[in-house]
């Protein structure tokens, strides 16, 4: 039963013109503002696609050809949302590179008459890679430690600190108000896990000295 309309991707091809840095990321917050979403940028590839119409008559044909070719001049942009957990917006255009007709009259009584246009398209699509989730970062810990030091001569002239551990550490959070204003005192600030990314904090920083000749790792105190 005609009239009959269906399509193909007939290539893909890379297109360089629309290279961007490889080693830029598209970032996302989520999860309640607490998960970092990062995607290296898309890589552009114009995917060739041929829509066919197969019409009984000309009027047919003319009234679906109508609503086509006026939307391309000669492209047609669409904006869409290519991944929805990144939430970021990309303009795709769709290119009509050309249209031919072929009408298959010329037969005997007995065979169907077939008239089919081909509308030959080039999406400028692009091809995305996966997306990779992490924690937002809410405490930075330096360890600080005296090494022993020579002269170009051999001769020390710093000893070793005798203690095993480190000797002072620096510990970054953000600070964040009771009231949303942001602050450098850490001992003022709602607890860091109340802190999202997109919240006005400040950064509090902590300066600790370590006389003990203890061991110590990052999550301790």
């Amino acid at each position: 039963q005609l009239p009959r309309m269906s399509f193909e991707i007939t290539s893909m091809s890379y297109a360089p013109d629309r290279t961007v840095n490889k080693l830029q990321r598209n970032v996302a917050i989520s999860d309640g503002n607490n998960t970092l979403r990062s995607q290296f940028t898309p890589v552009p590839y114009d995917i060739s696609i041929s829509l066919y119409g197969m019409f009984a008559g000309n009027e047919d044909a003319i009234q679906v050809v109508e609503q086509i070719l006026p939307f391309f001049r000669p492209e047609w942009t669409n904006t869409v949302k290519l991944v929805p957990e990144m939430g970021q917006y990309f303009d795709v255009p769709t290119v009509l590179t050309d249209m031919s007709i072929e009408d298959t009259y010329e037969a005997d009584f007995q065979a169907r008459r077939a008239i089919i246009y081909t509308f030959n398209f080039t999406v400028k699509g692009l091809l995305f890679g996966p997306v990779s989730k992490k924690g937002i970062i809410r405490r930075t810990l330096i360890d600080f430690t005296i090494p022993s030091a020579n002269n170009s001569t051999g001769d020390q002239i710093r000893a070793a600190s005798p203690l095993e551990g480190p000797q002072a550490r620096v510990t970054i959070t953000p600070g964040l108000l009771a009231n949303g204003s942001p602050t450098s005192n850490s001992s003022a600030s709602v607890a860091v896990t109340s802190i999202n990314a997109n919240s006005t904090y400040g950064y509090a920083i902590d300066h600790e000295n370590f006389f003990d000749g203890l061991v110590r790792h990052n999550h301790d105190k």
